[in-house]
């Protein structure tokens, strides 16, 4: 309203005017397909349908009066919280607002209640319910995922037994809205042997412990319950497998045995000289290599602690005895090799060790028996002695058992009589040969034997 002053006959006057928008007989429809929204189609002004957008509008609830004004891109308009249906106006410029049309807000509100996150021994099983809070129109569609796989449809409760990412998805037509809850694997069973590492060999009772009570117990050997007599053997191994309600778990007996026997047990010692012997101890199936060894000639034993070298697939064991004899001839020692864990010491089988003690002139030594199976052990007849063999001028003869000549030669400074430029014995079966050994001096030829045998034929 507008207040003016007119001067008449000296007489002042004020006159209110009141301007007032134009009625434009404004008329709409409305599309309420778009999830919390409206769009305003098919406008007429004066009974002419109205190029463009438009983007104002006055939105209420039908249980509040008060009107709302609302900004638009494309005559779309956006519901505004709280509101799931009322009335609404449009506003054109120079127009009086248009008569109100009544809404229903398209939503859909929903949330997963579940029975239980985890499952654990005791719960195998949980209940995943789909509550549809608000729906408008009603929900049409429900497919559950278990991560991207479907597993079910329609329903709005399920039952889940694995762990993983559960996902509803919801849809009445124009919503949509997805639900998740992450189930969880919570099956937890401690299980453990005392004692939990033995030798192999020893007679043993021996106790499964489990953290649940009324878990039933069975070992790889047949027997039940939690605990049994048994026997060592590193070969065959022991575990026991321990179940409880839906948990399962195996727990493993640690099987300690010394490793296997060195494939050369006879050695040459040189009278009045000390001698590092070297020994070739392997692992095997269920074994550990030693890693002391006992020694024992006449009574006597010393227990000797060694170092390891990595060789192929087991380990080499170097013995110092410090072995000094006077005299020549052989002694018979006996090994036994041996491992340590914390307070615990397993022994293996005893092994025969002899030792020649040669005399210092010109003193050869004659290895009686090689395995040329090319696993780092033993593969090359090597005869050792005292002085440079080249020197000595030394001739080798050496004859399979029919007495055919197989080889002869100068025995080369390095004492290898077999391998490369040698004697080649890839040509030769396994089996028992026959040497004679030559020396310059016109003193009688050594003669002896040697047994050749490769391990993996």
């Amino acid at each position: 309203m507008s207040k003016y002053f007119i001067v008449l006959f000296g007489l002042i006057f004020f006159i209110n005017f009141e301007t007032y928008a134009q009625n434009c007989g404004i008329s709409f429809m409305i599309d309420t397909t778009m999830c919390g929204k409206i769009k305003i189609v098919d406008i007429i002004k004066d009974n002419i349908p109205l190029l463009g957008t438009i983007g104002s509008a006055l939105i209420y609830s039908d249980t509040n009066g008060t009107e709302t004004r609302v900004s638009g891109d494309n005559s779309i308009f956006e519901i505004p919280d709280g509101i799931d249906k009322g009335y609404i106006r449009i506003v054109i410029p120079n127009c009086d607002p248009s008569a109100a049309k009544y809404f229903k807000k398209s939503s859909l509100n929903a949330e997963i209640s579940s029975t239980g996150t985890k499952l654990t021994c005791d719960i195998n099983e949980l209940k995943l319910n789909l509550s549809i809070i608000k729906s408008y129109p009603d929900y049409t569609s429900i497919i559950w995922k278990r991560g991207s796989i479907k597993i079910d449809s329609v329903k709005t409760s399920i039952s889940v037994l694995q762990s993983g990412t559960y996902t509803a998805e919801i849809s009445n037509g124009i919503c949509q809205t997805t639900k998740s809850i992450n189930i969880i694997d919570d099956k937890n069973l401690k299980i453990s042997i005392t004692p939990g590492t033995i030798c192999d060999g020893d007679q043993v009772k021996l106790q499964a412990i489990s953290d649940k009570s009324n878990t039933t117990y069975t070992w790889s050997n047949g027997q039940t319950g939690n605990s049994i007599d048994y026997k060592g053997n590193a070969v065959q191994g022991l575990s026991v497998t321990a179940i409880y309600k839906n948990c399962q778990e195996i727990a493993k007996l640690n099987i300690l045995r010394a490793g296997e026997p060195p494939a050369v047990n006879s050695f040459v010692l040189q009278e009045n000289i000390t001698k590092s012997l070297v020994f070739k101890l392997y692992g095997s199936i269920g074994t550990e290599v030693a890693d002391f060894i006992e020694w024992t000639e006449s009574g006597l034993k010393n227990i000797e602690s060694t170092g390891f070298t990595s060789l192929n697939n087991g380990k080499l064991l170097e013995l110092t005895p410090k072995l000094l004899r006077q005299g020549t001839g052989v002694i018979q020692y006996l090994l036994v090799p041996g491992i340590r864990k914390d307070q615990l010491i397993c022994r293996g089988d005893t092994l025969p060790i002899s030792m020649k003690v040669v005399s210092n002139d010109i003193a050869l030594y004659v290895p009686e028996v090689f395995t040329p199976d090319s696993d780092g052990n033993n593969d090359v007849w090597k005869i050792s002695s005292s002085k440079d063999l080249n020197k000595e001028n030394f001739e080798i003869l050496i004859f399979n058992r029919s007495g055919g000549l197989v080889y002869s030669g100068k025995i080369p400074a390095s004492g290898e009589i077999s391998g490369e430029n040698q004697w080649d014995v890839n040509g030769h079966p396994d089996g028992v040969y026959y040497y004679i050994i030559k020396k310059n001096n016109n003193e009688p030829p050594i003669k002896g034997a040697v047994t050749m045998f490769r391990k993996g034929g």
